[in-house]
């Protein structure tokens, strides 16, 4: 009776020590994924404060105001400084053991990686050297800088002036660095800088009121005073005419002249300085596919080529044209009927056709942008 007694008081003792030892290994691990989970937010949330103040104009887009004075500095000095910041960030991200976090905390590790990878390699291969291309470039950054911004204050307005002061030594910044590509053969193909080069030289205005950056002093908050108004809009124009149109004019010269006569004359990426590199770290960050070579991209797109021109050959047939594939896309160039005859006709085509699109995109993705996009005119 004692011996069973005994028996059932040490297993009853055992079964306590277990769910105690089970309990304290849950607690142990939840507090693992709890610290993991927290450093990573805090590198999440320093990475944030850091982006937005490295670059003012991100930060005002994201409702952020207290940059709205200043504009990027892009100089090599400031380079060099964020590719030690953000190595030594990644240094501590890497540090965090993936398997410790929550499951959308490891979603978010991964992409939190191959953002600060893709950023650290674009400064390793000095890619402020081109800092502009067909579809970005930053002079069409500083001309759209009060797209969406809220100005109810004359402290906004003052902002904004501070911020076209900026202009030349931004410009010069990126200049320099441009200029550090025709030195080692890092440029943008004759081209495309022909096809960029009379969006700046538009800039180049007799009155400061023409200029697309005197747009918010056209209908001022009400808020304001006449009299402060108007001595804003003079503070406006004298900062447009001192310091953002000679900016466009030097940027002008030095692009249609110095820049254009240096710019290759191939198009492809490899036949630059250390082109294979710029191109591979190209795929890693519009492609999800990182492992994949160029060759296999190129072998792609002729396969691609090939299938779209039968398509193309099967559309001829039907609507019975009579001439050659060439004939027939010349047909298409020159027809009148397929230009649009007005620039609000464009935009109208334009805004039309990017419906379209809309409306079919979950077809193909699960997860769509909630950021609304528009289509506007080039600034003039």
């Amino acid at each position: 009776m004692i011996k069973n007694k005994m028996l059932k008081n040490i297993r009853g003792l055992c079964l306590v020590l277990s769910t105690l030892i089970f309990s304290t290994n849950l607690m142990a691990e939840d507090k693992v994924s709890l610290n993991a989970d927290k450093k990573l937010e805090q590198l999440i949330a320093q990475h944030w404060d850091y982006s937005m103040k490295e670059s003012p104009l991100s930060a005002t887009a994201k409702g952020i105001t207290k940059y709205n004075h200043l504009l990027n500095r892009v100089s090599k000095i400031d380079n060099d400084r964020r590719l030690a910041a953000e190595t030594k960030l990644l240094g501590q991200l890497v540090k965090i053991d993936p398997t410790q976090l929550s499951d959308s905390n490891r979603i978010n590790h991964q992409l939190f990686k191959w953002v600060i990878e893709g950023s650290i390699e674009s400064y390793q291969l000095n890619l402020s050297r081109i800092p502009l291309n067909t579809f970005y470039s930053f002079f069409l950054e500083v001309l759209s800088m009060s797209n969406g911004l809220p100005m109810n204050t004359a402290k906004d307005y003052n902002d904004y002036i501070a911020r076209i002061n900026e202009i030349p030594r931004y410009f010069n910044e990126n200049i320099t660095n441009m200029r550090e590509g025709i030195n080692t053969n890092f440029t943008l193909p004759k081209i495309v800088v022909e096809g960029i080069l009379p969006t700046v030289q538009a800039q180049i205005y007799n009155k400061p009121t023409d200029s697309s950056l005197y747009k918010p002093f056209l209908k001022m908050s009400t808020k304001i005073s006449d009299k402060e108004q108007a001595q804003l809009r003079e503070s406006a124009k004298q900062a447009i005419s001192q310091y953002a149109i000679p900016a466009f004019r030097t940027f002008a010269e030095f692009f249609g002249g110095e820049y254009l006569q240096a710019a290759t004359i191939t198009l492809g990426a490899e036949q630059m300085n250390n082109g294979k590199a710029y191109y591979a770290s190209q795929i890693k960050k519009y492609t999800t596919l990182p492992n994949i070579t160029a060759k296999e991209i190129h072998q792609t797109g002729l396969s691609e080529v090939k299938r779209i021109r039968s398509e193309m050959l099967e559309i001829i047939k039907e609507t019975k044209f009579e001439g050659s594939f060439e004939e027939f896309t010349q047909y298409l160039r020159t027809d009148p009927q397929f230009y649009a005859k007005t620039p609000k006709d464009l935009l109208k085509e334009a805004a039309y056709i990017a419906k379209r699109i809309d409306y079919i995109m979950p077809e193909y993705f699960k997860t769509l942008p909630r950021l609304p996009y528009g289509v506007v005119a080039v600034p003039k």
